[in-house]
């Protein structure tokens, strides 16, 4: 499955509404919210009864539409002594 451009642009488009009207979770199947639920298992549950054989966008709604990760990494030094 790959990810259609569509859904995501509706939900950075509605992140700041989505944010104030619906739950913690969210789907958006062809570019629309079509459900939301603070229950991510109910929530897959329906949409994927509704829209059995697309892609549909599930989302927890967080503070950044697309939250900024950060990953350390090890500092890898040369030993001499070898």
């Amino acid at each position: 499955m790959r990810l259609r451009p569509l859904e995501m642009q509706a939900y950075l488009a509605l992140h700041p509404m989505l944010r104030r009207v619906f739950g913690p979770i969210c789907g958006c199947p062809s570019g629309e919210i079509d459900d939301h639920d603070a229950n991510h298992e109910a929530l897959y549950e329906r949409i994927d009864a509704k829209y059995p054989d697309e892609f549909v966008w599930i989302s927890l709604v967080e503070e950044e539409a697309i939250p900024t990760l950060a990953f350390r990494s090890p500092r890898i030094e040369w030993n001499e002594r070898v």
